[in-house]
């Protein structure tokens, strides 16, 4: 077998005739991949609940309106939004129509009988650059969902943060941030969404923000004193408690925890960078118990949802 099928894709084949499905199922066995089938769309949004397909093979008797909504839909579903969806006929697919498959979202129109081959060359093909685009987003700096810092890129900052302000013998203020809730990971999403927009629009030019967990978030300020600090944290409690809410589900509860520090001369008492993001760290996942930040006291404020 050639090097291209050394890593099997997994194919999830969509469509409403049980014998056409057969066929395309042994040909894209053939070449090692493994096989999911769904009768409908029903069925299709109940199988990707347990598994992520690599690749969408949407069998149908023709190239449709109808099937051309089929596509769009399959494409925009959460799991597989993304991933390549490739269209198979049984039927002859003249040129306008092929067109017209490619912008609902085909990445391609085979038709019967399928090539085997060609399938798997095209499915590798986008695996590899699926694979390398994740790899390479993995290994950034930037967190995709929120658009802030990842805890790498946050690390790098904070390393080059506290050796500017030791050389300047200045302060360095930190915010430290996290949301609990009761919710599903679509609601998780929006919230840090919605964070990551907010804190990129309160943040100054020269403030770093990083997203370190599900939902915790640090800034870092350079030349912020305790009481600078405190002021930003009090900012951004009000600012993301109202963003957060009109992100969720009406009635969702969720808790915002914000806490704050500043080290007013590093030149004085000197502290690495990988010390402060440890401090960082642990201040989010002890929450009240860090010994590192004051935690601001944030009571209901009528209408909002109680704390968990």
């Amino acid at each position: 077998m050639p090097d291209t099928f050394r890593s099997p894709a997994r194919l999830l084949l969509v469509g409403d005739e049980p014998a056409f499905l057969r066929d395309l199922s042994g040909a894209a066995r053939a070449f090692g991949h493994e096989v999911i089938s769904a009768l409908d769309l029903q069925a299709t949004k109940a199988l990707l609940d347990a598994d992520s397909p690599d690749a969408v093979l949407l069998g149908v008797p023709r190239v449709d309106a109808r099937h051309l909504d089929d596509c769009r839909t399959v494409g925009d579903l959460p799991p597989i939004a993304g991933h390549p969806v490739f269209v198979v006929s049984a039927s002859r697919t003249d040129e306008a129509l092929r067109k017209e498959a490619m912008r609902a979202g085909a990445c391609h129109v085979f038709e019967t009988p399928l090539d085997g081959e060609e399938l798997g060359l095209r499915v590798a093909t986008f695996l590899r650059t699926g694979r390398e685009l994740r790899r390479t987003r993995a290994s950034g700096l930037v967190d995709v969902e929120s658009g802030l810092y990842n805890a790498a890129g946050l690390g790098r900052r904070t390393r080059e943060m506290t050796a500017e302000a030791m050389r300047t013998r200045s302060a360095l203020g930190c915010v430290v941030m996290a949301v609990s809730m009761e919710s599903d990971d679509s609601a998780r999403s929006a919230a840090a969404r919605a964070a990551g927009d907010t804190l990129r629009s309160i943040a100054r030019l020269s403030d770093s923000v990083g997203r370190v967990g599900a939902l915790e978030f640090a800034l870092l300020a350079p030349a912020t004193s305790a009481a600078g600090a405190q002021h930003v944290a009090q900012r951004l409690a009000m600012a993301l408690r109202s963003t957060i809410m009109l992100s969720l589900p009406s009635r969702t509860r969720f808790r915002l925890l914000i806490g704050h520090t500043s080290m007013p001369n590093l030149s004085y008492s000197p502290i690495d960078g990988g010390e402060l993001l440890a401090r960082i760290v642990t201040a989010l996942k002890s929450s009240r118990r860090s010994a590192h930040f004051d935690w601001l006291p944030l009571p209901d404020a009528e209408g909002q949802p109680a704390p968990l």
